[in-house]
């Protein structure tokens, strides 16, 4: 104990500047931990509008009802960069290809990347989060 009271006069000129700067080191990591979250949520919020932009346009055609193959199959091969939404991608185009296989729009070429979205998306069958 005697020790520890000769340790504390000796060095307690350093005290304040050792808790400054465990204070400022702690702010800091604060700032960039709820910088990192922010950014994160930024991240989920800009995917999340993304997502649902090409599965509108995917479905909804132009102003005057058009829907244009290659703008479809372009979506559809998109969707592929959206692993957390991989169950849903997977059931929408499963129910798409069912509604649209009578179709005469439904072309080859879209028939085709969905076979392959879908293929990509199996086995997923929960989101990480």
């Amino acid at each position: 104990m005697d020790q520890v009271l000769v340790l504390f006069n000796k060095y307690q000129v350093l005290l304040p500047l050792l808790g400054a700067t465990v204070a400022a080191v702690a702010g800091a990591l604060w700032t960039v931990l709820q910088y990192a979250f922010a950014q994160s949520r930024e991240r989920k919020t800009r995917e999340f509008e993304t997502y649902h932009k090409l599965i509108h346009e995917l479905v909804q055609g132009d102003a005057n009802g058009n829907v244009y193959i290659d703008r479809q199959v372009a979506i559809v091969f998109e969707l592929r960069h959206f692993p957390q939404y991989y169950p849903a991608t997977r059931r929408i185009l499963m129910g798409l290809k069912q509604n649209w296989e009578n179709s005469p729009h439904f072309q080859e070429r879209l028939d085709k990347e969905m076979d392959l979205t879908i293929a990509k998306t199996k086995g997923r069958l929960w989101t990480k989060e």
